[in-house]
């Protein structure tokens, strides 16, 4: 049963508490896959954090993600909407 069919609307400390748990490495058995790094990299380039995201990037290969173009183009947009194009 899901949360929303329960009549249990999740609220934003739900889904702070399962990305906390997501990059902790994973949550009951599950590790974060590269859709879910990905997306926890583009919430960081979006608010500024590119120094925080481009160490999620450097670490996806020891967590076993694979680097896709996506993930590549949101670190490097994310600097350079921060004007660090050289680290780019």
């Amino acid at each position: 049963m899901t949360m929303e069919r329960g009549r249990c609307r999740p609220n934003i400390f739900v889904y702070t508490t399962n990305i906390d748990g997501l990059c902790k490495g994973g949550l009951n058995g599950y590790e974060p896959n590269t859709i879910t790094v990905s997306t926890v990299n583009n919430g960081l380039c979006k608010t500024g954090n590119v120094r925080d995201a481009l160490q999620l990037f450097r670490n996806m290969d020891s967590r076993k993600c694979m680097l896709d173009a996506y993930t590549c183009n949101t670190v490097i947009s994310g600097f350079c909407k921060e004007w660090f194009v050289d680290e780019a």
